[in-house]
């Protein structure tokens, strides 16, 4: 099998950042008003989230210390749906 041939049968997901209302629930307009805060950043394959900066794991940043891999560390997903969904654009 060539190295086109791998790359077409790997899977492909994407990093889906969740907001505060979406995890917790609550008012939306409380939610709203504070920005809507990511929650987490979890693979849309498998669930996991995204590894944090060693030291960091309890930061109330996640997007700041999260490290978005090109590979989900759990699955082996390729990280690039987003490419492929919005190609057009690009």
């Amino acid at each position: 099998m060539n190295r086109r041939k791998k790359k077409k049968m790997e899977k492909h997901a994407r990093w889906v950042f969740v907001g505060c209302y979406e995890l917790m629930g609550g008012d939306y307009a409380c939610w709203c008003a504070h920005g809507n805060p990511v929650a987490e950043i979890v693979c849309s394959n498998c669930g996991e989230y995204a590894p944090m900066v060693k030291g960091k794991e309890e930061s109330l940043d996640v997007v700041r210390y999260s490290i978005l891999k090109k590979k989900c560390p759990k699955c082996g997903c390729r990280m690039d749906a987003w490419k492929r969904r919005y190609r057009r654009w690009l």
